[in-house]
């Protein structure tokens, strides 16, 4: 009966307490659990529900923390994460979230222990020393490779082969390069190429190869005895797991390491590169240097002609011959009678040069007079009067009654009753 006593509070009044008190008591949890209703909102927000065997938990991931969080965008329905967040309570449904600040897969911590202390152990146990290290052989053909058989790290690796290599030889080893089997997979895996390497072929180098994933997806290259394997292997061994940003235990161990499987066969066939460039270079060259070969060969085969060789020499024979008759000419005349037939040709060419510059004169007066005709037919009145105008005259009487005209320029000047004369192109008319 006390209860009812009590003065009711608002459902408003009641959720904002509770939310004082949830949110003030959890501002920082860690929470385990597995993802299920895994949802991204157009705001860019990630939204899902972490569960166990008998509760579960709504969730959420605002842009700004998944931005700092990525791995966010790689999950998925049944991963099981491990969150950092504070409690939040929505008033307006009566309900709470964690809001995550940080997220990452459960158990990430522990795989990430356990390769720093693997790898501080092989370190000092001397596996990644430099000085160990075989070097890569400048031009490899003989080539082994381990790797998935359908996976998309091989295709990439082949196709730049295709493109860009010759020569070649590849011996492909597949393995499994995710999972429980991967390692003992890849054991195997590296013992049949070794094998191979020792009775039939020796290879000139060797390459561990995959796509990128998470720590967890590229674990069994971190395995202690596949690493120590890798190690003793006689072939000179190139790594090229993941992508620039993976790192594994084999990347150390391995006598190279590249970024990914397009760069290890960019790598391997850089020398065929350079040596097909080379050989085009060389093919280009050769190709000019015959050109200019077979063109000096046409012009030597030209001038050598026979038909040529005998043109020219009837045209020197012409020529001089034509200079030993010009010369006999000259012997036979004297100085004064040359100059005397230099000077009657110019006296006989007199009269035909002054008629000549009599005709030009005479034409270029009858041009000038046609212009000026032309002229005065334009400025004409009587040009203008035809086409439709008029001169105006007023009739004065002077001495002896007689008339004259006067132009008419304006109004102002035509009187009362004055007699008006209208001159027209083809005559007047009096009013």
């Amino acid at each position: 009966m006390e209860n009812m006593t009590q003065v009711p509070k608002t459902v408003s009044q009641l959720i904002h307490e509770i939310k004082d008190l949830l949110e003030g008591h959890y501002l920082s949890v860690k929470v385990v659990g597995e993802i299920s209703n895994f949802s991204r909102s157009s705001s860019q927000h990630f939204y899902f529900s972490l569960n166990d065997s008998t509760a579960q938990l709504a969730a959420c991931v605002f842009k700004f923390s998944a931005a700092k969080n990525p791995i966010v965008f790689t999950l998925k329905e049944g991963d099981k994460v491990e969150c950092v967040g504070n409690i939040s309570v929505y008033p307006q449904r009566g309900t709470f979230q964690l809001i995550i600040s940080q997220i990452k897969k459960s158990g990430e911590g522990d795989l990430k222990q356990q390769f720093e202390a693997l790898k501080t152990k092989l370190f000092q146990e001397g596996l990644f020393s430099l000085e160990t290290k075989k070097n890569i052989p400048p031009r490899p053909i003989k080539i082994g490779v381990i790797t998935a058989l359908q996976g998309a790290a091989l295709q990439d690796f082949l196709k730049v082969f295709k493109l860009k290599a010759f020569g070649y030889s590849l011996l492909i080893s597949p393995s499994l390069v995710q999972g429980p089997s991967a390692p003992k997979s890849l054991m195997m895996a590296l013992e049949k190429i070794l094998e191979y390497h020792r009775k039939k072929h020796p290879l000139d180098v060797l390459i561990f190869t995959r796509g990128g994933g998470s720590l967890e997806d590229l674990w069994a290259f971190n395995d202690e005895v596949l690493i120590r394997k890798i190690k003793e292997s006689p072939i000179p061994t190139i790594s090229a797991i993941g992508h620039e940003v993976d790192v594994t235990l084999c990347d150390y161990v391995c006598d190279y390491r590249v970024s990914t499987p397009t760069a290890a066969a960019e790598f391997l066939c850089s020398w065929q590169i350079q040596v097909s460039s080379i050989l085009e270079q060389l093919k280009m060259r050769m190709t000019q240097s015959l050109l200019l070969k077979q063109k000096n060969i046409e012009m030597m085969n030209m001038a050598f002609r026979p038909e040529r060789l005998e043109n020219i020499w009837n045209k020197k024979f012409q020529n001089y011959l034509f200079r030993l008759q010009n010369t006999k000419m000259l012997l036979k005349r004297s100085p004064l009678l040359i100059s005397i037939q230099r000077q009657q040709t110019f006296l006989e060419k007199i009269p035909q040069r002054g008629q000549s510059s009599l005709k030009s004169l005479w034409k270029l007066l009858e041009q000038k007079i046609k212009n000026l005709e032309g002229l005065l037919q334009v400025i004409s009145p009587k040009n203008v009067l035809k086409r439709g105008y008029c001169l105006a005259y007023s009739l004065e009487y002077v001495e002896n009654n007689q008339e004259q005209k006067k132009l008419l320029t304006s109004v102002k000047q035509c009187q009362e009753n004055a007699k008006i004369t209208l001159e027209f192109w083809d005559g007047e008319r009096r009013l």
